[in-house]
This record gives C-alpha cells, sequence and structure tokens, in this order.
C-alpha cells in the first residue's frame, strides 16, 4: 500500500501531542513548528529567552517590584543575562 504525500505542514505535523499546559499556551504548537522548520531552512540563529520572577521577592511594606531576571542563549551559549 503506497501512502498518500502530504503537502502542508499542517498535515504533517497533526498527529504530535502539544505538551504544554492549556494556561501556558500563548501560540499554536504548528507557529512554533513552522518558525523552527523555516529557521533550520535559513540557517537562521536560534534565540532562546528565559525569564523568571524570583518568589517572595516583591516588598509590599516598600512597595518594591518583585526581581526579574533574563538570559538569553544563541546556539546554546549565553550572550546576554540581566535582573531588573
Amino acid at each position: 500500500m503506497k501512502l498518500k504525500p502530504k503537502n502542508k505542514l499542517i498535515e504533517h505535523f497533526s498527529q504530535i501531542e502539544d505538551p504544554r499546559m492549556e494556561r501556558t499556551k500563548r501560540h499554536k504548537l504548528i507557529d512554533i513548528l513552522t518558525i523552527a522548520i523555516l529557521a533550520v531552512i535559513c540557517e537562521a540563529e536560534v534565540i532562546a529567552i528565559d525569564s523568571k520572577t524570583l518568589r517572595q521577592s516583591y516588598d509590599s511594606g516598600d512597595s518594591k517590584a518583585a526581581i526579574h531576571s533574563c538570559q538569553c542563549l544563541g546556539n546554546g551559549q549565553p550572550f546576554g543575562a540581566g535582573t531588573m
């Protein structure tokens, strides 16, 4: 039995289960996969941004904001970090 070729990315990747929690989904999985594939085709540098908020760092007595940190990675190598 010969399989019919799939002509669209959405058809090809429709079988992939999205492992993310519903409340954390800001973008469709197919959109993320498409951008990643196009970036590889174009030999683009992959940049990942990871941000966190330090728990219990908000000071309500002094009205000081919570501490936020951000780290940027390009091709697995850190190239920027900051704390706000």
